[in-house]
């Protein structure tokens, strides 16, 4: 039994490795998970001021789930054959064979449904839960300071996150430069310089070619 775990391990130690927040920072913008994943720099002042904010704001709720009987924080992965998805939902409750999964957001909600980033990284946690759990149907709730958006995890939804893992796999473990998510954020993107000189460099030949994530270019929310 115990030649078989260590089997096992091994043989995991091979596989790719995804986490549902690097879907998050993917469906934010590919070309920052590129950054993020190769050359992360060090967090700004507000940059961590914003994320002790993150923290307590998903602490407060901590009673709440205890309360409520919702399993928050525990760690789980599952095995999609050539990458294992590995995370902490925030909180989670399983009833009989369907689950209900919370991911807590502490930015401000679009005007309608839920950013797309928000939704995939809250996805990855349900597609963990349906395949180690055997459950046959889960909702997400994203959960806003102010609003909340309930969605079921669908064939959609399923297929949009193992599109994505296959090119997270690429950028990750193959350094394939992926496609930049233009607009407002790029103002405040801390790979700002980086980004467009890259685009500079490849200019005379960019029309040419297939860039990993450009499917997801005017993917921004769903509703």
């Amino acid at each position: 039994m115990g030649g078989r775990r260590e089997t096992d391990n091994n043989r995991n130690k091979n596989k790719a490795i995804i986490y549902p927040s690097e879907l998050h920072s993917y469906f934010y913008c590919p070309r920052v998970y590129f950054f993020e994943t190769h050359m992360k720099k060090k967090r700004g002042f507000f940059k961590r001021v914003r994320l002790f904010l993150g923290s307590l704001f998903h602490y407060t709720f901590r009673l709440r789930d205890i309360i409520k009987h919702y399993s928050y924080e525990i760690p789980m992965e599952t095995d999609l054959g050539s990458v294992i998805i590995r995370g902490r939902p925030d909180a989670f409750k399983i009833k009989e064979n369907s689950a209900y999964v919370i991911e807590r957001k502490s930015s401000k909600p679009p005007y309608k449904g839920a950013w797309i980033n928000d939704i995939m990284q809250a996805v990855a946690y349900s597609v963990i839960l349906i395949r180690e759990k055997d459950l046959k149907n889960v909702k997400i709730e994203i959960k806003y300071p102010n609003k909340s958006r309930v969605f079921d995890l669908n064939s959609e939804l399923t297929s949009m996150l193992f599109k994505a893992l296959d090119e997270m796999v690429l950028i990750k473990y193959n350094n394939i430069l992926p496609y930049a998510k233009r607009g407002n954020r790029c103002n405040k993107c801390p790979y700002r310089n980086e980004c467009f000189s890259l685009d500079e460099e490849l200019e005379s030949y960019i029309d040419d070619l297939i860039e990993p994530g450009k499917w997801i270019e005017n993917l921004n929310l769903i509703s």
